[in-house]
């Protein structure tokens, strides 16, 4: 499926390149990344697309020739909407298709420099300019063979973009194989080309989820420490990198071996800053569990207080009861003093997370809200929670009224309790 996938993605951008509008690349590199998203659970193209980029032992001419016509008459075919163009049927064509993307991926630098001479000089191709059948080939190999295509790269600087493309191929080097790039990243230390901004910043995201120790150490370096862009937002986009709560649950571990060694880094303390907060929004989609072996393990009050409040504004949790009990164990004073830094004020998380539920279901958040004891949290979550259901269940409500103070929020209650039962 993953193979199909891939193939597909690659016709819907060798076709599409053919309307000559370079804002186009841009969508199409983002339905690429859709694509392979929903391919995700699916490993056999991307595991070939490891022993290529170890590979790269170059195909034989034949082979060439074979991605050269595959590719023009898949340009051919799409640019005049038309899917057998050329005497080929769907079945051949798509045969055509799956042998290109299993050839391109053993495909060697001298190999994408021939196939490249070949699409420049085809003239089947004349609505492309030579950028654009450079682009063809870019947007091919950076899927499946990106070590061959910056090898190519680095024996043609006079590309147009040459930077923009010699960075996005190492990025996608990193995705594929990041301890293979990155032991090529460390051998051309000196090397300008790879001492960008942009490289410096893909080197230590390559590293987030298999070396989080050495991404860290890398940050911390002098000459990193430096280029105060390459760690811009570093710790948000460390947060895009991980997919399950054990990534996390490692890069939080080795962030607090690092702040043992410095725990006075301004630079550690804005990564760990931005990573928590992004990181907090993916919370609320794990099991409580697992957030839990996180949180409570690793995170300080103030960011548990963060994360507390995220949840309780979310009306889709899974196992509410256990998220409620945990929101319950904040400290209402380590609530109130965090809250008081935060540019609007917010409820406390018990507030929020008991009236989201009694939306959707009354009976049960009314029987969880026994466990929060007298006092000042119980008076306001009671307050909230039966103005929240007075309409929809009048009589329930009205069981809570003995609770709350006289005033005038009591007297508003009482008449939508009672307009209700009208």
């Amino acid at each position: 499926m993953k193979r199909f996938l891939l193939i597909l993605a690659v016709i819907l951008v060798v076709g599409c390149i053919a309307l000559v509008q370079n804002r186009r690349l841009t969508e199409l590199r983002a339905d690429n990344a859709k694509l392979r998203q929903q391919s995700h659970g699916e490993h056999a193209l991307e595991e070939s697309s490891r022993v290529a980029v170890s590979a790269s032992v170059g195909v034989s001419d034949e082979a060439v020739a074979e991605v050269h016509e595959t590719m023009v008459g898949m340009i051919v075919a799409f640019r005049g909407g038309r899917r057998g163009q050329g005497g080929l049927d769907e079945t051949e064509l798509a045969e055509r298709r799956k042998r290109m993307l299993l050839a391109a991926k053993d495909f060697s630098a001298a190999n994408i420099e021939a196939l490249i001479a070949a699409l420049l000089e085809d003239e089947r191709l004349g609505e492309l300019t030579a950028d654009q059948r450079i682009e063809v080939c870019f947007e091919l190999f950076g899927e499946v063979a990106p070590k061959a295509f910056l090898d190519y790269l680095e024996a043609h600087r006079d590309l147009a973009d040459w930077q923009q493309r010699f960075d996005r191929c190492f990025r996608e080097w990193l995705r594929i194989s990041p301890q293979e790039a990155m032991a090529r990243f460390e051998e051309e230390s000196g090397n300008p080309d790879f001492e960008t901004t942009s490289s410096r910043q893909s080197a230590m995201l390559g590293l987030a989820a298999s070396d989080p120790d050495r991404m860290l150490e890398l940050a911390m370096s002098p000459e990193y420490a430096a280029d105060p862009d390459a760690l811009a937002h570093l710790g948000g986009f460390v947060d895009d990198k991980f997919d399950t709560p054990a990534d996390h649950l490692r890069f939080m571990t080795a962030l607090r071996r690092a702040e043992a060694k410095d725990g006075d880094s301004p630079l550690l303390a804005t990564i760990r800053k931005d990573y928590v907060r992004e990181m907090s929004n993916q919370l609320t989609q794990w099991p409580i569990e697992d957030v839990r072996t996180l949180v409570d393990g690793e995170f300080t009050t103030e960011e548990k207080c963060l994360v507390a409040a995220s949840a309780s504004h979310r009306g889709d949790l899974e196992d509410r009861g256990a998220w409620a009990d945990w929101c319950l164990g904040l400290d209402p004073a380590s609530w109130d003093q965090w809250v008081s830094g935060q540019p609007n004020r917010f409820k406390h998380p018990v507030v929020g997370m008991v009236t989201n539920w009694a939306r959707d279901d009354p009976e049960a958040s009314a029987k969880w809200l026994e466990k929060v004891p007298p006092g000042e949290l119980r008076s306001e979550t009671v307050r909230e929670y039966a103005w929240t259901i007075a309409s929809q269940a009048p009589e329930l409500a009205a069981g809570y009224l003995d609770e709350l103070p006289e005033g005038k929020a009591k007297k508003r209650l009482v008449r939508k309790i009672e307009e209700a039962k009208e």
